[in-house]
């Protein structure tokens, strides 16, 4: 957190900043933020590429979790966080999100209607032995559907992003492809087994 805001490009002890979320924070943020807009965070995608063997899979069936990784634009939500709480607000948020050692913290560019503006961003760690960033869908869509752990299944994740970018206006169609291919695959296996 403290390397997080020394690297800021604004004094964040003085100035609001902006968190930028794209799956689990969507809707309920650790913390109360001042603002929330639907942005575009600019050159980073929302990926399947980080394992998950301790909260929604086990270190024998390990289930994935979401990360950014470099590309074209990921659209989610942006968080205005206080001045005077940022590094109170952003503790809750570590404390929430690094459970396992999946991200690293990165001040990344945002769009949105009211103009651009710098997001402080949880990104895939791709130094980190959970990075899986090469997974082709099908085998992501297997592993969703089979895993689950103390947090529950994958696939509820899966739904829970899902609807939430739903609620926010945001269709993600790679997300969406995931959905249903997992859907399926969960048809699938309870039709062979009745």
């Amino acid at each position: 957190m403290d390397q997080a805001l020394a690297a800021a490009p604004h004094d964040a002890s003085k100035q609001d900043s902006w968190l930028f979320t794209y799956g689990a924070m969507l809707e309920t943020p650790p913390f109360d933020p001042l603002d929330r807009q639907v942005v575009a965070c600019l050159g980073w995608r929302r990926a399947f590429c980080l394992s998950d063997p301790k909260l929604r899979g086990t270190p024998e069936h390990p289930g994935l979790t979401l990360g950014l990784v470099e590309g074209d634009q990921c659209v989610g939500v942006a968080w205005r966080l206080a001045a005077q709480t940022v590094r109170e607000d952003l503790k809750r948020v570590m404390a929430a999100e690094l459970k396992l050692p999946l991200y690293g913290a990165s001040w990344l560019p945002i769009q949105s209607p009211k103009g651009r503006a710098t997001a402080l961003a949880l990104v895939g760690d791709p130094s980190g032995v959970l990075f899986e960033p090469h997974l082709d869908e099908e085998r992501i869509v297997e592993r969703i559907a089979a895993s689950s752990g103390p947090k529950g299944t994958n696939a509820d994740y899966l739904r829970e992003v899902v609807a939430a970018l739903d609620r926010a206006g945001v269709a993600d169609l790679y997300l969406n492809r995931l959905w249903w291919g997992v859907c399926r695959t969960l048809a699938e296996r309870r039709e062979r087994t009745s």
